[in-house]
């Protein structure tokens, strides 16, 4: 058992912080003490089931933050644990203000109960070369051979003698100067629960970092990236960090680039000289909705430029479906446009002078909707024109956006052909794997001038029961032009993806998509 008068017998300058010492304004007598950066003093959890260095030290900072500890010499002992740590006078007197109770996450009913010794040793007594271990595992971590330093999820290093959490800012700026000694020219940070990026100013001094990934941390905050402005950064990766679901994609990349002129990747895309994102022709909210969108749009726009009634069975009996449509002008397909099919059913709010109306116009149940779909002109959509957004994604609820266009087959050998674009939203519930459509929303337009002059460039493959594997090299051609569009590496990589699933299109993609999210596709891949 602890003996906590044994311990104080030994450092007779030490003073014990206890609920019953609190009572009597121990604080505030020792606030010398307290503030003395030349002092160790002693903290003592009790109820802790579990002692797991790391988790128990997580769980401690985690309820001190933002204020610093840094805690070193943790060690188990056998009613309890006890770490030292100094510099730490706002620490400790919010453990105080909390009655020295630290809240328990993994079992909220039984709070850590700490006891602090202030003194327990001086400075000259007890000496803790952090840096000495901290450089020797940083030089495990650097590939001399891509210049990259790799400090993901870095408290975790097993060859780390102390606790050293990167989420603590002095310990963040204490690992980044000491990192300057390797030369980086790519840190990776990832994993690291990092809230604030002002440590990052230990970097500033150095004008090797070129690539930085803070991916999956806790950065809140577009204002403070400020701190990165005296980086020469040329790649950055920032996603999974709570900034990147308050912004729209626009006004995020914008303000990258204010603070970041010479970016030239975000995120692992290429940007413009406007400082646009390059043009991403699919995006996936969540890659493990891939086989859905993969299949449903697949099997929705055969069905529909096929036979419409076979659709009857994936609306939702309850399923509502709304129409809209605009007339482009001044484009090569303005003078032959027919929208009149579209415009009987319109429901474009903006421009329904009765707004009560607008119930007339919204399709409700499966078997209206067929009808009313059965009714549309007979069409041919272009697979290759299509861009597709997965934009929501769980087991119960999908939203798929998809545009492209399609041509519209004349009813008439003299009527002209006639291209239109579309836009249209689908939104899926799902239960126990299987989707049908809630709400479907299609809006209309004649083609743009480019997209009717790209219309049908890139013949779609015969098709059977299965996707077939291209054999003749004009066949395997069109497959790589394929994978190229729908992925954005360039025609090599795309061949090299091809040649590794023997040219199985659906297997490559699925193998781009596995490769990208573990970032194991080379920044060359996507340079056309």
């Amino acid at each position: 058992m602890l003996n906590i008068e044994q311990l104080l017998k030994k450092h007779k300058e030490s003073v014990l912080i206890n609920l019953e010492s609190l009572r009597t304004g121990v604080l505030f007598r020792n606030s010398a003490i307290l503030k003395n950066s030349n002092s160790w003093h002693a903290f003592i959890l009790y109820n802790v089931p579990n002692p797991e260095r790391n988790e128990i030290l997580k769980i401690v900072l985690d309820h001190l933050y933002p204020l610093d500890l840094i805690p070193v010499k943790f060690k188990i002992l056998e009613n309890a644990c006890m770490f030292m740590a100094r510099n730490c006078a706002d620490a400790i007197e919010k453990l105080c203000r909390d009655n020295l109770l630290i809240p328990n996450p993994i079992n909220p009913m039984s709070p850590f109960r700490c006891e602090i010794i202030l003194q327990y040793s001086s400075l000259h007594q007890l000496k803790v070369n952090v840096q000495k271990n901290v450089t020797s595992v940083l030089h495990t971590l650097y590939d001399a051979a891509t210049k990259t330093l790799d400090l993901s999820n870095f408290s975790e290093n097993p060859g780390l003698f102390q606790f050293c959490p990167l989420s603590q800012p002095k310990i963040m700026y204490f690992v980044l100067h000491i990192a300057l000694g390797v030369h980086p020219t790519c840190i990776k940070l990832n994993n690291n629960e990092i809230h604030s990026l002002f440590p990052i100013e230990a970097l500033w001094s150095s004008s090797s970092v070129t690539h930085l990934d803070l991916r999956n941390n806790k950065i809140d905050d577009m204002a403070s990236l400020d701190t990165l402005k005296m980086l020469n950064l040329t790649e950055l990766w920032l996603d999974g960090n709570p900034l990147c679901n308050n912004i729209d994609e626009y006004s995020y990349v914008e303000q990258i680039r204010t603070v970041l002129p010479k970016l030239v990747r975000l995120d692992g895309i290429i940007l413009t000289k406007n400082g646009a994102p390059a043009f991403i022709r699919n995006y996936l909210c969540n890659h493990n909705g891939f086989d859905l969108v993969d299949q449903f749009i697949e099997y929705y726009f055969t069905t529909y430029d096929t036979d419409r009634k076979l659709l009857e069975g994936l609306y939702h009996p309850n399923a509502m479906c709304s129409i809209t449509n605009v007339y482009k002008s001044g484009q090569s397909t303005s003078s032959s446009a027919r929208l009149r099919p579209y415009q009987v059913n319109n429901r474009n709010l903006l421009a329904m002078a009765d707004l009560s109306r607008s119930q007339q116009f919204l399709i409700r149940g499966n078997k209206c909707i067929i009808r009313k779909l059965i009714d549309l002109p007979k069409t041919e959509h272009d697979a290759f024109s299509m861009f597709v957004d997965l934009m929501y994604y769980s087991e119960n609820c999908a939203v798929i956006s998809v545009s492209g266009l399609y041509r519209q087959m004349p009813e008439a050998l003299l009527e002209p052909e006639r291209y239109l674009g579309f836009n249209r939203t689908f939104v899926l519930t799902g239960c126990n794997g299987e989707y049908s459509i809630v709400n479907d929303m299609l809006h209309v337009y004649n083609a743009l001038t480019y997209q009717a002059a790209r219309a049908f460039s890139i013949t779609n493959p015969v098709k059977c029961e299965q996707f077939p594997k291209p054999v003749t090299s004009k066949e395997r051609e069109i497959a790589i032009e394929a994978v190229y569009l729908a992925t954005g590496i360039s025609k090599e990589w795309a061949k090299r993806l091809l040649v590794d699933a023997n040219y199985d299109v659906i297997e490559c993609i699925k193998t781009f998509v596995q490769l990208f999210k573990v970032d194991k596709i080379p920044a060359e891949a996507f340079e056309i």
